[in-house]
């Protein structure tokens, strides 16, 4: 069951006035941008022909990736822990971002933002509580298939590209003690708000003492903070993204996901949103590319979720706005634009869980979901086939996409 995330209505809530269209264009480092896939129904399909993929091109212009001359973290190693002296504690901080808040009009990707957020809780000390793990260079250079990248003690071997986006590119590397292979996000410039957030998840989990949930969101065993950029790494999933398990089960069955299966990915995506909404965060960027299988789908005696919640990016830190904050910024992300996005309305946690509805439907239509309004109510325009059992599906995409404000 959901847990139960809402305001209270009767409160005056502050609301934020949405940006101007030349505002929402302007390109900065945290915003989500609109796919250009054309507005018909074979454009939303999810499945490919793996002949016809393009291959991911790994190195971007050499002349872009260059040491940062401004350096912050003092040493004269290349590979030692190094790291700044811990200022103290601010008081005046909480006004900045507070003041920061309101002038984001609504926003919570805003730049300013997040950087008042790292200072006042004093991210320095997160970085000293986590030096066995956080190396902290002066600069990291630039990962290619075949090379090396040493993080402490460890040494890992670049095997292959697995991905590219607009902030950065994911590799699997093998560390060369046992050959055992993670995952090693690097971004330019360094994403410490993503590092920040990890931490403070795995903290409020335990906390909650719920640390069996801890497997189901992305963990970094070992990181790189630089001047120049960072190097987050992680468990790696030998099976791939929730889009690249659609597609083998495709490819091999010319089926979409059983219903069955759905139904049980699906349970798994409620209990992994609703554990990460106990903890006030919100991820702002949930869709099947951003959960991985960890293990073989089994489901009887899972103890665990066999799903992950990657790439934290975007995550959202409620604790950091006061409780009747909303937000009115459109996330322009193809199909993943919630309800109240596309009606102008503020919206918190909802995005989320119209992400689940996106990711539901991904995996049982094998298409992404297109949503309509009839009346007062919102639902998904794809028929369910009669087979289906549709009363349950009617109340998970009905309620998950009608949030009260």
């Amino acid at each position: 069951m959901l847990m139960d995330h809402n305001k209270n209505n009767n409160k005056e809530k502050q609301k934020f006035q949405p940006q101007t269209s030349k505002q929402q264009e302007k390109k900065n480092e945290f915003e989500i941008f609109q796919d250009d896939e054309e507005d018909d129904d074979l454009s939303k399909s999810i499945y490919h022909n793996p002949k016809k993929d393009q291959t991911i091109v790994e190195f971007e212009d050499v002349e872009t990736w260059e040491d940062e001359k401004m350096c912050s973290f003092i040493g004269d190693g290349p590979n030692r822990y190094e790291y700044t002296i811990i200022q103290n504690f601010d008081e005046s901080l909480s006004f900045k971002l507070r003041d920061a808040i309101v002038k984001s009009k609504g926003n919570p990707f805003s730049k300013d933002v997040r950087t008042l957020i790292l200072e006042q809780c004093n991210f320095e000390q997160y970085l000293e509580d986590n030096i066995d793990s956080c190396s902290l260079l002066k600069n990291v250079p630039q990962l290619k298939t075949g090379g090396t990248l040493q993080c402490g003690n460890d040494m890992y071997k670049v095997a292959k590209i697995l991905g590219k986006g607009g902030f950065g590119s994911v590799f699997e590397v093998r560390n060369m003690k046992n050959n055992e292979s993670y995952a090693a996000k690097q971004e330019k410039s360094p994403n410490l708000w993503e590092y920040y957030i990890l931490i403070e998840l795995v903290s409020r989990l335990s906390s909650k003492n719920i640390n069996h949930l801890i497997p189901a969101y992305m963990h970094v065993c070992k990181a790189i903070v630089a001047n120049n950029a960072s190097v987050l790494i992680s468990e790696y999933s030998p099976h791939g993204s929730l889009i690249d398990v659609c597609n083998k089960i495709k490819q091999g069955t010319s089926k979409n996901v059983d219903e069955y299966i759905g139904m049980n990915f699906t349970s798994q995506l409620l209990s992994i949103i609703d554990y990460l909404h106990s903890c006030h965060i919100i991820h702002a960027d949930i869709k099947p590319d951003n959960f991985v299988l960890m293990s073989k789908y089994n489901a009887i005696g899972m103890k665990v979720p066999s799903l992950q919640l990657i790439d934290f990016g975007s995550a959202i830190d409620m604790d950091s706005f006061d409780k009747d904050d909303e937000f009115t910024y459109v996330v322009k992300t193809d199909n993943f634009t919630c309800c109240e996005m596309l009606e102008n309305r503020p919206w918190t946690y909802q995005t989320d869980l119209f992400g689940i509805c996106g990711t539901a439907h991904v995996i049982l239509f094998g298409k992404y979901m297109e949503v309509e309004k009839k009346s007062s109510n919102w639902q998904i325009k794809t028929r369910f086939p009669r087979y289906f059992q549709k009363d349950i599906w009617d109340i998970f995409f009905n309620t998950l996409l009608n949030v009260p404000d």
